[in-house]
């Protein structure tokens, strides 16, 4: 991967934007994960799409950590049974 554009590292925004999950995870190879990391650290809207997923995936977790109450979940039963109640290979009421 050669990133280029506004971090002049050889990426562009576009290949920085495609290697964000593999960035945030540490899945990328160290070489690549460097150069994102460079490209990141120059280019300001970049740096801002990564700073919008670390906060969306903090908010996440956080949310998915709470308890469901248990009106909820029943409201949530039905509503899901209501929607699904004519889809074809869905189960019926009584089965």
């Amino acid at each position: 991967m050669a990133i280029g554009a506004s971090g002049s590292t050889g990426h562009s925004c576009r290949d920085a934007a495609d290697a964000l999950f593999g960035f945030l995870d540490r899945s990328l190879c160290p070489e690549v994960r460097d150069e994102v990391r460079v490209h990141f650290e120059r280019c300001p809207p970049c740096v801002h799409l990564l700073d919008s997923y670390r906060k969306t995936i903090s908010l996440c977790r956080r949310a998915l950590s709470a308890p469901v109450p248990p009106e909820t979940r029943g409201r949530l039963a039905t509503r899901l049974r209501q929607m699904t109640a004519n889809v074809p290979g869905s189960r019926s009421k009584s089965g």
